[in-house]
């Protein structure tokens, strides 16, 4: 039998965007990732990016016919920006908000427990909760000193 000398191989079948990614090996060409290459990629867990999937509704990675996650080569950096955020010591919520708005909304931690807080307003309609005991203003106050004291000390960086 005579093989073809032009070296043209024959046109294959049409396939799909995520299988004619797959055909390709070089790393910048490749457009699609699954789930196990894509953590591989960033540094984390399958595990981690289905529940940053979960908890960060922006991130929704592609689905096969057969429902695996396919995610895109211009999610990665986005990922990998989770991943350093998520080593500095922020949560997934702040890493959501970092996306959103590029800024995370302070929080003031006065160091109470959730008893100790007073009450929210109501809504329209509903009876504001009445103003607690001074008992319960004295711990308010002595964890806005603490507060003050961690405050007025100078940040040490690493």
């Amino acid at each position: 039998m005579k093989e073809p000398t032009s070296g043209h191989r024959p046109p294959a079948a049409k396939a799909s965007p995520v299988a004619r990614s797959r055909q390709s090996e070089a790393g910048p060409e490749r457009l699609w990732f699954k789930i196990g290459e894509a953590s591989h990629l960033v540094g984390a867990s399958p595990k981690e990016l289905r529940y940053w999937e979960d908890r960060i509704p922006e991130i929704r990675p592609r689905r096969s016919e057969g429902k695996l996650r396919y995610y895109h080569r211009d999610d990665l950096p986005r990922l990998v920006q989770i991943k350093a955020w998520l080593l500095e010591g922020l949560t997934v919520s702040d890493c959501r908000q970092l996306m959103l708005h590029g800024h995370l909304t302070p929080r003031l931690d006065l160091g109470l427990e959730p008893e100790e807080l007073p009450e929210q307003p109501g809504t329209k309609g509903k009876k504001i909760a009445p103003i607690r005991s001074t008992g319960n203003l004295t711990s308010i106050k002595q964890g806005l000193k603490d507060l003050i004291a961690r405050l007025s000390r100078p940040v040490s960086l690493p």
